[in-house]
């Protein structure tokens, strides 16, 4: 009777009132309910006058304390899937590919291949329509090749018919133009004729020109005209990935998965066929009333868009994971009738050279 009273007076004392209680949304002040990397307001310093030697004591220099610090920082913001992987385990093979196409897209070398200046302001035409890209056809290659590897050792059967597209030889340029334009067909027909799985050469073709597309945005955010409220991208001409809601003041924006970039976005308003009728526009909320997380639906073209709330947008790097992260969400507008578009939101029309030995090379069409 002594054993059992102290397992129950142990377990009173270790179920702290903060276990259970949630605030906003969140957990409670209970050290096992936060995660184990710690996040510091934007601008903070936790060694801020601190000097580099405690005087009369020997301890090391801080300056290595404050570069732990920024690297910390840094592990922070990085863009691969960590927290998805704990959340879905089963796509651990497919967030491989994932991780290595967000770290060729932070590779420096691609904004040798975009414009220094974007392209005079055109009307509802995205900034690549039209445009003449030479890119280096070892380079696309040698980076085909790496996803392609990653990707046929997911164990899916679909997956492993990659390896014949690498025997096939199968023209690298051709497939990225074809990404690049949002081209199923075209894809379709290289898949045909590799012996690869349609399917999966879709899935693994759309990342591959991720990394230019990024570097497109990196060059032109500051010059994309600020008025732009198309529903597509205003440089890849893609549809959005999901919108933001932004801070008090509650400023609307859509995000591009495949550039990373983002622009105004109308409320009330279909970005798909543009109708602008509140009785034809609808959205749906969870269940479990978490209203941070929405879905905008048009009842018109039966189209939808997920709408998530936050103080400030997310970094172009993780738009993509953001996206994978809400699939919940994608199923939920599935399951009520509403589906994606496929496609470009605008036809690019893009023409893809290879640069030979020249770096550098991007125009558009008169």
């Amino acid at each position: 009777m002594l054993v059992t009273g102290v397992a129950l007076v142990s377990g009173c004392v270790g179920a702290s009132p903060e276990a259970t209680r949630t605030r906003g949304g969140g957990p409670g002040a209970d050290v096992g309910n936060r995660r184990s990397v710690g996040e510091l307001h934007e601008g903070s310093d936790p060694f801020w006058k601190v000097p580099d030697r405690i005087p009369g004591e020997q301890h090391p220099p801080l300056a290595s304390a404050r570069q732990a610090q920024q690297l910390s920082r840094r592990l922070c913001q990085r863009p691969p899937p960590y927290g998805l992987r704990r959340k879905r385990p089963e796509w651990e093979s497919w967030l491989a590919v994932i991780e290595e196409i967000l770290r060729e897209t932070a590779a420096p070398e691609w904004e040798a291949v975009v414009a220094a200046d974007v392209h005079a302001p055109r009307p509802a035409l995205p900034v690549l329509a039209g445009a003449t890209v030479a890119v280096d056809r070892n380079s696309v290659g040698r980076l085909f090749k790496r996803l392609v590897r990653i990707a046929s050792h997911t164990g899916t059967p679909k997956m492993a018919t990659l390896e014949a597209a690498l025997h096939a030889d199968i023209d690298t340029l051709r497939l990225f133009n074809a990404s690049l334009c949002q081209d199923s067909g075209n894809i379709d027909e290289l898949a045909a004729a590799s012996g690869a799985d349609a399917e999966a050469l879709q899935a693994v073709a759309g990342l591959l020109p991720l990394p230019f597309l990024h570097a497109c945005t990196r060059r032109w955010a500051s010059s994309l005209p600020g008025s732009w409220v198309e529903g597509f991208c205003p440089v890849c001409g893609a549809w959005p990935a999901f919108a933001e809601v932004r801070g008090i003041e509650r400023s609307r924006y859509f995000r591009c998965a495949r550039c990373g970039g983002e622009w105004h976005a109308r409320a009330l308003h279909c970005p798909y066929c543009e109708t602008s009728d509140h009785g034809q526009l609808v959205s749906l909320v969870a269940e479990n009333g978490n209203s941070n997380a929405t879905i905008d639906a048009c009842r018109h073209c039966l189209r939808y868009v997920k709408t998530l709330t936050r103080l400030q947008g997310c970094p172009p790097d993780t738009v993509m994971i953001e996206d994978l992260g809400t699939v919940d969400l994608d199923v939920a507008a599935l399951e009520c009738g509403y589906t994606r578009p496929s496609g470009a939101g605008h036809p690019l029309e893009i023409t893809v050279t290879d640069t030979g030995a020249r770096r550098r090379f991007f125009t558009w069409s008169s």
